[in-house]
């Protein structure tokens, strides 16, 4: 019972772990148009610019709502991630699995990479 214990979460290490890195791919393929498809399916996003202009918001005020939306969106991801992840990497320290807790850390510092659009970095936890 105990070897199929292990070997079962020697599977969960890995899964977790491509998990996370899986993650961390979508965050950096997707995060930008999410988050500003999400922002323009609001109603102040959807609103043409001839609205905007009737409600006296200005386009650079518009774009600027936008991109606060989107680090807003990001800054919880990140943390979501960065959550699991210390989470998962406790357990793994916990069950002395050195295999699964170094692709955890991988993972956490390949989502520390991870940058937000105008080349700034993430926002520190």
């Amino acid at each position: 019972v105990h070897r199929l214990q292990a070997a079962g979460r020697g599977y969960l290490a890995r899964r977790n772990a491509r998990q996370a890195a899986a993650a961390v791919r979508m965050l950096q393929r997707s995060e930008r148009g999410r988050a500003c498809r999400s922002y323009l399916r609001t109603q102040r996003g959807a609103a043409t610019m001839v609205q905007r202009r009737a409600r006296g918001v200005s386009a650079r005020n518009h774009r600027a709502r936008r991109r606060r939306a989107l680090e807003l969106l990001q800054r919880w991801l990140r943390a979501h991630f960065m959550r699991l992840l210390v989470r998962r990497a406790f357990d793994a320290a916990h069950h002395g699995e050195k295999d699964e807790l170094d692709a955890l850390l991988a993972a956490r510092s390949e989502l520390l990479l991870v940058r937000l659009p105008e080349g700034r970095a993430w926002p520190t936890l």
